[in-house]
């Protein structure tokens, strides 16, 4: 059987562990994970936190679906095609360095990816953009603003591009995701959502002064498709990049965009820092 024999392989590289122990880790984990993961997946991945290799781990058997992540998990491998790359951000701390991000998606959903310092060349590189599959091996999971797991990769994770066992079609494009906007407010109030539309109208950048902590922009439009319109309010910098290529028709696609009730009681869509925007064909 593969976990005992996964066991045997753990106690042999670390014997101050019982087999208890590490049973205890088990249930643990598949505590953490809701049961949505195998056993053998779990140990294998318990198995690598420890530094024990184990043969037949190939980066395909291993690679978890975006449905089944929650935070706290490491040594992990997740699959998906990119729909959206925010370029690298410096911060500073007790080291400085530098992070960017990006959103994929598998079958089972949408992900956000957070690259650490040398990680985030790739994207500064244009070698990780919108519709390419990427792979993150030894990757871990923390816990977003909003509850949702996020993928890190940093120093020990690797990316690989393009992988050549991974298949295109089990892959959707973000089209997959993108919610009607007539359905925005029956099930998504309060959440983050993906839409796409035409611009039916749009109002010139507005400038607001919020005392000591400067000053914030804001523009407004109208987004419309098949199924309705909805008001939609851009801020700062997105404001300042959405202005430049803004024409009455034009067809916009965003991800990530936060979905909140209007001063009028009905609902309305807000583009931030963490919304990707861009021009759809």
């Amino acid at each position: 059987m593969e976990l005992a024999r996964l066991i045997e392989k753990i106690r042999i590289k670390h014997p101050e562990l019982t087999e208890k122990e590490i049973m205890d880790k088990l249930v643990s984990a598949s505590k953490r994970t809701g049961g949505l993961i195998s056993d053998q997946i779990l140990m294998r991945m318990i198995a690598a936190e420890l530094g024990v290799q184990t043969e037949g781990n190939a980066a395909s058997e291993l690679t978890l679906f975006v449905k089944d992540l929650v935070p706290g998990l490491s040594n992990i491998t997740v699959a998906g095609r990119v729909i959206a790359v925010f370029p690298s951000k410096p911060f500073a701390g007790s080291r400085n360095g530098k992070l960017a991000s990006v959103f994929i998606v598998d079958c089972t959903g949408v992900l956000r990816v957070v690259f650490w310092n040398d990680k985030a060349g790739l994207i500064e590189s244009g070698e990780v953009k919108v519709g390419r599959l990427v792979r993150f091996s030894r990757a871990y999971t923390r816990e977003d603003l909003h509850g949702k797991a996020e993928l890190h990769v940093g120093g020990s994770s690797e990316i690989e591009l393009s992988p050549k066992d991974l298949d295109e079609a089990d892959f959707p494009f973000v089209d997959k995701f993108t919610v009607k906007i007539a359905d925005i407010a029956l099930n998504h109030k309060g959440g983050r959502v993906s839409l796409a539309g035409t611009v039916e109208s749009h109002s010139p950048i507005s400038v607001f002064s919020k005392g000591e902590a400067g000053f914030v922009k804001v523009l407004r439009l109208i987004l419309a498709d098949d199924t309705g319109e909805i008001p939609v309010v851009v801020w700062n910098e997105k404001a300042d990049e959405l202005e430049k290529v803004l024409g009455k028709g034009a067809s916009l696609r965003m991800v990530n965009a936060k979905v909140r009730k209007a001063v009028n009681d009905g609902i309305e869509v807000h583009v931030d820092s963490g919304t990707y925007v861009e021009l759809a064909s």
